[in-house]
Formats: C-alpha cells, sequence, structure tokens
C-alpha cells in the first residue's frame, strides 16, 4: 500500500498504546480509501479490441495496482452490454500494458472505448467428474459465413448463415476446444494446411446444403479439422470430375515396354499436376501417376485384329513387355479377352479407390491389336 507511512512510533512504556494503534489503523483506512479514490483497481483504455475469447492485449494507465491472477472485467464504454471477463496474464506498470485471457464475453463488437475494473470471479464453471442424469441444452449463437470467422466468440453451437468460402478460423482460446456449425444455406469449406477436413484433401471444396452439420475441434489453437454430417444422411464425397482422354494408337508401344500402348492424341487433360502425371514416352510407352488418392473410374477400349486376346489396364507391374495375360495378378486393375469377331472394337472399365503414387499403364497382349485405329482409347476420370 504505496500510499500510508507509518505515522509514529509507540511512546516509551504502555502510555496511550491503544491510542497509538488507533491512529495507525485510521492511517491504513486512510490510505486504502485514497487508493479506491484514485482508481487503482480501475482503469480506461483506448486501444481498439474485438470482443471475443482468448487473450486480449490492452494499453492502460501506468502504476495501477492491478496484478497477475486477478479476474478483471472489460466493458465497452459506450455500451457495457457488449464485455468481456478473463485472469490478468500480465501487466507493465510501467508502460500500462495489460494482457487478459478472456473466458467469457457479452455481445460483439470492435470498440476502442473501454473500461476495466476488478471482477468478482469469472464467470466460467469448472468441473470435476459428474454425471448428467437430465437432458442438457446448449445455446446457439448466429455467425455469418466469411473467409476466417471468428466461431469461438459465440456459443458452443453455432448457426451459419451466408454462403461464402470458409478456408480457416481465427485462433481458439485452447486447444482440443470444440463447436457445432450447422449450415442454414451452403456455405463452403475449403480443406487446407490448418484446416483438415475428413475426407478431402489439401485444396478441396466441400459446398454444404442446408442443415448439413460441421463439427470443429482445434488440433491447435491455429489448426482445425472438421468432419461433415450431411442432412441428406448420404457419404461425403466430392465429386472433382477431372479426366484424361487419350486416344489412336498409331505410335503403337513402347519399343523397350513392348506390350505398353502409347496414344497419338490427348483430347482432355484437366487433372493434369493435381490428380496425375501423364507420361509419353516412345521407348517405355505411356503412363499415368496418380498423384492424389481417391475414387477413379479408368475406361479403355482396343480394336482387336484377331479373335482372341488380352488387353487392360496394369497398376505399378514391373513385366512390362509380357502379356498382361501372365503378370502377376496383383498388378492387374482391370483385364479382358476378347470373343468377339476380329476387327472390332472392345471395351473395358472399372471404378475403384487408387491410392497416391500408384502408376496405371495400358497394357496389351501385343500384336493382335490394331495399332493404328482411332478407336484406341483410354479415359481416366477422378470422380470422388
Amino acid at each position: 500500500m504505496s500510499n500510508y507511512a507509518v505515522t509514529g512510533n509507540p511512546p516509551n512504556g504502555s502510555r496511550n498504546i491503544s491510542e497509538q494503534l488507533r491512529r495507525e489503523f485510521i492511517a491504513i483506512q486512510n490510505a486504502i480509501a485514497t487508493k479506491a479514490d484514485a482508481g487503482g483497481l480501475s482503469a480506461t483504455s483506448t486501444t481498439t479490441v474485438t470482443i471475443g475469447l482468448g487473450t486480449k492485449t490492452l494499453t492502460i494507465q501506468a502504476n495501477k495496482e492491478i496484478v497477475v491472477g486477478m479476474t478483471v472485467f472489460i466493458a465497452s464504454a459506450i455500451s457495457t452490454a457488449n464485455n468481456m471477463t478473463g485472469l490478468v496474464t500480465e501487466y507493465n506498470t510501467t508502460t500500462g500494458l495489460l494482457r487478459v485471457s478472456v473466458a467469457t464475453i457479452n455481445g460483439s463488437g470492435t470498440f476502442n472505448n473501454w473500461s476495466i475494473g476488478i471482477a468478482s470471479s469469472s464467470s466460467g464453471v469448472t468441473l470435476g467428474n459428474n454425471t448428467f442424469t437430465g437432458y442438457q441444452n446448449f445455446a446457439q449463437s448466429t455467425i455469418a459465413s466469411s473467409a476466417t470467422p471468428d466461431i469461438w466468440a459465440g456459443n458452443n453451437q453455432i448457426v451459419l448463415t451466408g454462403t461464402a468460402t470458409i478456408t480457416g478460423f481465427t485462433v481458439a482460446p485452447q486447444l482440443g476446444v470444440t463447436r457445432e456449425i450447422i449450415c442454414q444455406t451452403t456455405p463452403s469449406f475449403t480443406a487446407g494446411a490448418n484446416m483438415l477436413i475428413s475426407g478431402l484433401s489439401s485444396g478441396e471444396t466441400y459446398t454444404a446444403q442446408a442443415n448439413d452439420v460441421i463439427n470443429v475441434r482445434a488440433l491447435t489453437v491455429s489448426q482445425f479439422i472438421l468432419t461433415i454430417e450431411k442432412a441428406n444422411g448420404k457419404p461425403n464425397l466430392v465429386i472433382t470430375n477431372t479426366k484424361l482422354d487419350v486416344m489412336n494408337g498409331t505410335p503403337g508401344v513402347g519399343s523397350t515396354n513392348t506390350r505398353i500402348r502409347r496414344f497419338l492424341t490427348v483430347n482432355t487433360n484437366t487433372g493434369e499436376g493435381v490428380d496425375w502425371t501423364f507420361t509419353q514416352s516412345a521407348t517405355l510407352g505411356d503412363s499415368v501417376t496418380i498423384l492424389r488418392s481417391g475414387v477413379y473410374s479408368v475406361y479403355y477400349i482396343e480394336y482387336q485384329q484377331v479373335t482372341n486376346g488380352y488387353f487392360g489396364v496394369s497398376i505399378n507391374s514391373t513385366q512390362l513387355s509380357t502379356s498382361i495375360a501372365t503378370i502377376n495378378t496383383a498388378h492387374i486393375f482391370s483385364s479382358m479377352m476378347t470373343s468377339g469377331s476380329n476387327n472390332s472394337a472392345i471395351s473395358q472399365s472399372r471404378t475403384s479407390y487408387i491410392a497416391s503414387s500408384s502408376v496405371l499403364r495400358a497394357h496389351t497382349q501385343g500384336a493382335v491389336f490394331t495399332n493404328g485405329d482411332t478407336n484406341n482409347r483410354l479415359i481416366i476420370e477422378r470422380i470422388a
């Protein structure tokens, strides 16, 4: 108590000791009153701050009696209904820098005129082990979608409005915290390094439908994982529609890999560098290396020269000068033996999950197929 000074020593002996003590207590009382009148435990700030959970930094007056561990109440001087309550984590009595870990909020908005005072306690409740025998209802907050909405400033259940594309969230108050988002319309969520979405690769976007539920968990205060509960009950498949369409086998097969088909014309290749890499080689034949795991549809057509012959698509095969009929079966993605009349087009297809780094090749039996026919065609699509 810096304003208190000892008024004097008790006189020798026992003379008027009680009177001296009375004067000391009065001095202490006056010092406390002086501090209260001077606002030692209250302050103001013109720092621009947005109401929300987590650490908030303000500049207040120097030489206040505020110390680390106190619970303070920070209210907008314009509208006290907009306020924050939290623990002081730092106060510099020289510069007036004040840091508060906000635990509870009321209202919303950004203000630059604050009144700060001591709160009796934080409004949060610490629970030990409990068994709830009745139902629990969570309050809802309504938040508009944006690139990085602040979902932590409201209640545990968020009604999300608007159709903006969300790429992340503001800093969470702590790791492990969760929010349940109920989509009112059709916002989009794009997966990235700091916003992981179950079932999506980085860069892919999920467009929600009305009443879809998005569960958000903070892995760190700045990285989040999302799981999706679709209102229609269907699996969360993201349709990508990238396509590779190559045709015309005039180049024949590779000079070294003599059973691997080559193609002359690239009609479409919208997934190059994202979903796959299409490589053409006069010696090794043509190949497709998958870059992103997913569900792929593979369609292959050959024009047969004789009645019976084998052709198909191999996956990660090293037997590239061997007929697909006799390669290791683990490396056959799809194959068939033609049984129709010669000089006819025969096709096959398969839709399946394919892991990244897998290599697909149009794999033939060899000379039983016509090299120059425009019916020779390979189409690969990443569909989900």
